[in-house]
């Protein structure tokens, strides 16, 4: 529980009115009690701030005008997103108690940080190294040489393969893979061999990554995912893949091998990116796109098709197999056309 003055000073904000309120959680418009907090960003939720149960709201400076003539109280602050995220943070600290489970396995030459927790069933092998501050969950595995940054979370499920090294603040959700073999094979005398992979993937600082996303190693290199990426559910990162800072990929999205991706680019989910390519900074992919070359910086892209009726799909499909032979058709009669005029 936090008066409303601990809360204003922790986001930054400004109180509507010199009161002395005790708030107990934050909460959604819809959902706030009496004595909770809640947040206003959109007039589009107008009538839900004016029919909110909450005792205090949460509300951007832009929106200021809007809102101060209700008799309502509210904290005005910058950037709403961020300040939200210090009050869920502030709440969250009360609940969150850890204590070391021992049904786990240490290599002898693990090192591990202080105040780490290590939840149950959780394989940390040779020579890995553990920050402060870090939680891993349960049934995650860490492989030989790993590195794991301060402030670090590793939700349960997570592999990390040997040699792998994980920046500061990184959270990886549940079931993600990092440092798996790289998709490659080689073709010999009606064989197929595999390729082997002795490199290790690096995450810089702050990267969080979503589960069941899967990050290859490099073949000798690095496959590098830099500082303030941020990466969604269900995405797969081939082998060599650089991507650049403060680059946000969303769920389904699909990277091959050795592509190189700029700064503060956003790629709409399952889009799916040919391999060897290099894509500038600030590039814009739409949702869907299939992107077989290379993207200059401050591009927007889109390659998708939109939705479309079945049948008049269909039927274009049929016309569009057609297509050389009509474009024959119509050379043709240009040419007949240009006979006559030449006569």
């Amino acid at each position: 529980m936090y008066n409303v003055n601990e809360i204003c000073e922790k986001v930054n904000g400004v109180f509507s009115k010199k009161i002395c309120l005790k708030i107990t959680r934050i909460n959604s418009l819809k959902s706030a009690k009496k004595n909770e907090i809640s947040f206003f960003s959109d007039l589009k939720y107008f009538d839900d701030l004016k029919q909110s149960k909450a005792s205090v709201f949460l509300v951007s400076d832009s929106l200021k005008n809007k809102v101060e003539n209700l008799d309502l109280n509210f904290i005005f602050v910058k950037n709403i997103t961020i300040a939200t995220n210090a009050i869920i943070d502030m709440f969250m600290s009360e609940i969150e108690t850890y204590e070391i489970n021992q049904k786990n396995k240490f290599s002898e030459n693990f090192v591990k940080g202080k105040n780490c927790f290590i939840d149950s069933f959780v394989k940390v092998n040779s020579n890995s190294k553990i920050g402060d501050n870090v939680k891993i969950f349960s049934n995650c595995h860490i492989g030989n040489n790993v590195t794991i940054g301060d402030n670090s979370i590793i939700y349960a499920g997570v592999k990390i393969y040997d040699n792998s090294v994980i920046g500061k603040n990184n959270i990886i959700h549940s079931n993600a893979v990092i440092g798996s073999d790289g998709f490659g094979f080689a073709f010999e005398d009606k064989t197929i061999q595999k390729v082997k992979h002795i490199g290790n993937v690096i995450t810089g600082r702050n990267v969080e990554i979503g589960a069941n996303t899967c990050i290859d190693r490099s073949t000798f290199d690095s496959t590098v995912i830099s500082d303030f990426v941020k990466i969604d559910n269900l995405v797969q990162i081939g082998h060599n893949v650089e991507i650049g800072s403060y680059t946000m990929i969303a769920g389904n999205v699909a990277i091959a091998g050795s592509t190189k991706i700029g700064k503060s680019c956003l790629i709409g989910g399952n889009s799916s990116l040919a391999g060897h390519l290099n894509i500038g900074d600030n590039v814009k992919i739409a949702g869907h796109s299939g992107i077989g070359s290379n993207i200059v910086s401050d591009s927007i892209v889109q390659s998708s098709l939109f939705a479309y009726d079945l049948k008049k799909f269909q039927r274009s499909n049929v016309l569009f197999k057609r297509l050389p032979e009509i474009v024959k058709k119509i050379e043709n009669i240009e040419k007949k056309i240009d006979t006559k005029d030449n006569q």
